[in-house]
């Protein structure tokens, strides 16, 4: 059984790469492409990386919602599965509204910049 000490180790060690990697693809994204689609791709990325939920019912420690939604799957069914992506579900959400309102914010200084030249 893990003790404190090393489920703290083991999911900051996760929640550093999982940030890590949600940069990375951000950074990638946006040398490849623009930054509009980076900061979709980046806080998509995020949410589907950091996400945590319950692995079950009993359970009171959390793991990341992605590790949940796929052994739980494999192991119990597809359809045993709502308790991992309703917060996946959540944070996918959350996520494509902060891209919008970031998008949408910077039109409108982008906007109101040229207007003002």
């Amino acid at each position: 059984m893990l003790t404190e000490q090393s489920y703290l180790i083991g999911l900051s060690v996760y929640l550093l790469a999982g940030l890590a990697t949600s940069i990375g693809l951000a950074w990638w994204v946006r040398n490849h492409l623009s930054i509009p689609p980076a900061i979709v791709v980046g806080l998509l990325a995020a949410a589907l990386l950091l996400t945590p939920a319950y692995p079950g019912p009993e359970v009171k420690t959390f793991a990341p919602a992605l590790v949940v939604l796929v052994f739980s799957g494999f192991t119990q069914g597809w359809d045993q599965v709502s308790h991992a992506l309703r917060p996946l579900g959540v944070a996918m959400a959350i996520a494509l509204a902060a891209a919008v309102l970031i998008l949408l914010g910077s039109w409108l200084l982008r906007t109101r910049r040229v207007s003002d030249d």
